[in-house]
């Protein structure tokens, strides 16, 4: 009878493993988007500092050459300048959640682009013309002699 019991005991433990470990998977799955998301809000702030700081050296950021590329990304065939070289020096750039870059590429009308900081998501989605509102965020373009 003691086997009977133990069989039925390793039965009821391995259910309920089996149960934590898919709420487990369902739960890193929404810790990435949310890695994601906290660190687009991050970054864009730490390039509209970027931004303000080189007004205030006599820059204009409007000049610098876009896209601007995170670490992972290759620069792209129409050039780009690594994020990095903008930004402070050991500023925290990460990869995004599924290993790739993070990008800051000009959007918006020809007469009137503004930076968008944009990460592919989970599927590696890079599309300028129409980013996904999920994956960017605008960055204001600090007060600059034109």
């Amino acid at each position: 009878m003691r086997w009977r019991e133990a069989l039925i005991v390793l039965i009821a433990s391995a259910a309920i493993v089996w149960i934590i470990l898919g709420t487990v998977r369902s739960e890193l799955h929404r810790a990435r988007m949310r890695f994601a998301e906290d660190t687009l809000a991050h970054l864009a702030g730490q390039v509209a500092l970027a931004m303000q700081r080189a007004v205030a050296s006599g820059e204009d950021p409007h000049d610098w050459e876009f896209p601007l590329y995170g670490p992972g990304e290759p620069a792209s065939a129409t050039g780009g300048t690594p994020l990095a070289r903008h930004l402070p020096a050991g500023s925290w750039i990460p990869l995004d959640p599924w290993g790739r870059g993070y990008r800051v590429l000009l959007t918006g009308e020809s007469s009137h682009p503004y930076p968008l900081l944009v990460c592919g998501g989970p599927e590696d989605r890079f599309d300028p013309a129409q980013p996904d509102p999920r994956w960017c965020e605008p960055i204001l373009w600090p007060d600059a002699p034109r």
